[in-house]
């Protein structure tokens, strides 16, 4: 082999190196952001009660990795909360289904309630994203009661999620992620049921501050 040629393959030698080591890297990086990330976990209060996710109707049917379903009386007054939280991560299949599909405004009215009216969606900036949470009223058919339901979802990329809040073509969604490679991130939902509450306003104040209140950055 000739001197230049020797050269030559020893400079792609270190191109393809130096490639390679660059694309550890990035890969690492995102990685790392990816688990650094997992962001905005949410905590129960000390006096919410277990229901046992597993064990409930949703938690059968809904494919989350982790989560809890817990209920929340409160101590000055009559008002309940149900409150639903799941965690999806990295790769789960069935996110998209859930985050789209199962929502109150079509779980609901499936199991008997009836849909009064949705308001206008609510917009929280935390920490560096704004959290999109919608709301709705309802009726139970036989006690006539009404109460409020609310959802939210966020994920570490939102554009893989766009429009789950608003039941948009599920199936668009899916060949859209398959066609750009994506791998689906990290995602959370909070679905949750007020009762008792005089107004929606007070049911808003009574969902806030017993989940978007008590969302945290994990320590690391």
């Amino acid at each position: 082999m000739s001197h230049s040629l020797k050269i030559f393959f020893f400079i792609l030698s270190l191109l393809l190196g130096a490639s390679e080591a660059t694309r550890l890297w990035w890969f690492s990086r995102d990685q790392g952001k990816e688990q650094n990330e997992t962001f905005l976990k949410w905590t129960p209060p000390k006096n919410a009660l277990d229901r046992k996710l597993s064990e409930t109707r949703g938690g059968k049917i809904l494919s989350y990795d982790s989560g809890v379903q817990v209920l929340i009386q409160s101590e000055e007054s009559q008002i309940s909360t149900e409150i639903i939280y799941l965690e999806y991560e990295k790769g789960n299949v069935r996110a998209l289904v859930d985050l789209f599909s199962h929502s109150p405004e079509l779980c609901l009215p499936a199991s008997g309630a009836k849909f009064i009216r949705e308001f206008d969606s609510h917009t929280v900036r935390f920490f560096d994203r704004e959290l999109l949470i919608r709301q709705w009223l309802f009726q139970q058919p036989i006690s006539g009661d009404y109460f409020y339901a609310f959802k939210v979802v966020w994920s570490l990329e939102p554009e893989v999620f766009e429009g789950a809040l608003f039941q948009k073509n599920l199936r668009f969604i899916q060949l859209r992620a398959a066609a750009a490679g994506w791998e689906l991130p990290a995602s959370r939902m909070i679905l949750a049921v007020v009762t008792n509450a005089d107004n929606s306003s007070e049911a808003w104040k009574t969902f806030k501050e017993l989940t978007i209140d008590r969302l945290s950055q994990p320590v690391e």
